[in-house]
C-alpha cells in the first residue's frame, strides 16, 4: 500500500512540473526560431518588441507584446498589424480529446490597416500566401480528406475581445475606406 501512495505522489509531482514548468521557461530567447517559423508559414515579417508568455494553468495561454506584422505591399500603411498587447488562452481539457478551444482572443490598442492596391491587389497577402492558395488542387486521398475536415471541425473560437482597437481598409481601386475604432 505504502508503494502505491510513493508511486502516485511521484506521478503527481511529475504532471505538476509538466503543468508549472513553461512559465518558467525564458521565451525570450526562442523569439528568433519563432518569428522565423511564422514567416515560413506565411511569408510575413513579425517583430515581437516586448515579451513573450506562456501559461499552463489555470488554462494554457499565450501572451505578446508589441507585435508588429509588416505590410507585405505597401501605399499607405507600414504595418498591416500594430497591437499592443495579444493573450490567446485555450481550453485545457478538449486538447485531451484533440480538440481546439480558443476561449480568447484579447487584442488590447490594435491597429490593423488593410489595404488594396490600385490593381486590385490585396495589399496584405505575401508571395507565400498566394503560392498556396494559387497552387493546383491535388487529388487527395480519402483518408487524409476526412482526416483535414476533422481537424477543421475541431477548432472553435468563443471569443475575441478587442479595446482601444482600430481599423482601417483602404481601397485604391475603387477609391473607398472604411474606418472602424473603439
Amino acid at each position: 500500500m505504502r508503494l502505491i501512495g510513493l508511486i502516485l505522489s511521484v506521478i503527481i509531482l511529475l504532471l505538476a512540473g509538466l503543468l508549472i514548468a513553461p512559465s518558467f521557461i525564458d521565451w525570450e530567447k526562442y523569439k528568433p526560431e519563432i518569428l522565423a517559423q511564422v514567416k515560413s508559414a506565411t511569408g510575413y515579417d513579425v517583430v515581437i518588441g516586448g515579451k513573450i508568455g506562456m501559461s499552463v494553468l489555470p488554462s494554457p495561454a499565450l501572451s505578446l507584446s508589441d507585435v508588429k506584422v509588416s505590410a507585405p505591399r505597401k501605399i499607405k500603411a507600414e504595418y498591416l498589424a500594430d497591437i499592443r498587447e495579444a493573450k490567446v488562452s485555450v481550453s485545457l481539457l478538449p486538447l485531451i480529446q484533440k480538440k481546439i478551444v480558443v476561449e480568447t482572443v484579447r487584442l488590447e490598442s490594435p491597429v490593423i490597416m488593410m489595404e488594396v492596391l490600385k490593381d486590385g491587389t490585396a495589399g496584405w497577402v505575401t508571395d507565400r500566401l498566394k503560392t498556396v492558395s494559387d497552387a493546383t488542387p491535388q487529388p487527395v486521398k480519402e483518408g487524409v480528406k476526412h482526416e483535414a475536415q476533422k481537424l477543421g471541425n475541431n477548432i472553435s473560437l468563443n471569443r475575441i475581445e478587442i479595446t482601444n482597437g482600430r481599423f482601417e481598409y483602404l481601397d485604391y481601386a475603387k477609391n473607398s475606406q472604411y474606418l472602424i475604432e473603439k
